[in-house]
Formats: structure tokens, C-alpha cells, sequence
């Protein structure tokens, strides 16, 4: 059986069609191309939708213990604490005892000098 003398490159059919007609293969990839953009766009915008949603879920809850906290902290005084906290006992409650110092600080707490030589001595030799 000896092989057929027409050659793949027929004018016949669809590769004929688009030896002729270049332009519709570029045309049929590039309506493809832009079909498929269009289908992505859906996907990516639910995608986009829900981490929008999430976020501003996040954000609410974020807003209402930030107002829950400013409220509470805007106001915050040392002082105001210290004579709140103060003024629940009256003063006869209060026992004013020393505490004992640590061995080696004196009466008012400063420290002893240091014993050991200085840096400028040692960098010396």
C-alpha cells in the first residue's frame, strides 16, 4: 500500500478555511480571551464582597470596644483615681507603718558608694 499523494495541507476544510482566513483564529482566541475576563470578573467581585463584608464586620466590632474604651479611658485621671480611692476610707482607718530598708541602704534610700574600682583604673593597666 503505498502512501496517498494529497498532502495534509488541504485547501479543503477547516485548515484551508484558515489559511485563507488568518484574521478568524486571532479573532475567535481574542473573543475567548475577553469572554472569559468577563466570567472571572463575576468571581472575583464575590470574592472581593465577602472580604468586604468580613472587614467591615471586623470594623464594627472594632468601633464599638474602641467607644466602650474612650469612654471609659477619656476620662481617666491619676489623681482623680487616687483621691476616689482614698476618700472610701476615712482617715482613721489608715495605719502608717515603715517598712523596714534592706540591709546597706541608709534612711532616706540612697545608696552606698560603690566599692569597686573605677572603669578608668582598669582600662589603664
Amino acid at each position: 500500500m503505498a502512501f496517498s499523494s494529497k498532502s495534509l495541507s488541504s485547501k479543503n476544510g477547516l485548515n484551508g478555511f484558515l489559511k485563507r482566513n488568518p484574521l478568524l483564529f486571532g479573532a475567535s482566541f481574542l473573543a475567548i480571551i475577553i469572554g472569559a475576563s468577563f466570567g472571572m470578573q463575576t468571581f472575583t467581585e464575590l470574592g472581593v464582597e465577602k472580604r468586604d463584608n468580613k472587614v467591615t464586620a471586623v470594623r464594627r466590632v472594632a468601633a464599638l470596644h474602641s467607644n466602650i474604651v474612650t469612654s471609659q479611658s477619656s476620662s481617666f485621671d491619676i489623681r482623680e483615681e487616687y483621691f476616689r480611692h482614698v476618700s472610701r476610707y476615712p482617715e482613721s482607718a489608715w495605719d502608717n507603718v515603715r517598712v523596714p530598708r534592706p540591709d546597706g541602704v541608709a534612711e532616706w534610700g540612697e545608696a552606698q558608694q560603690d566599692s569597686r574600682k573605677p572603669i578608668r583604673e582598669l582600662v589603664r593597666k
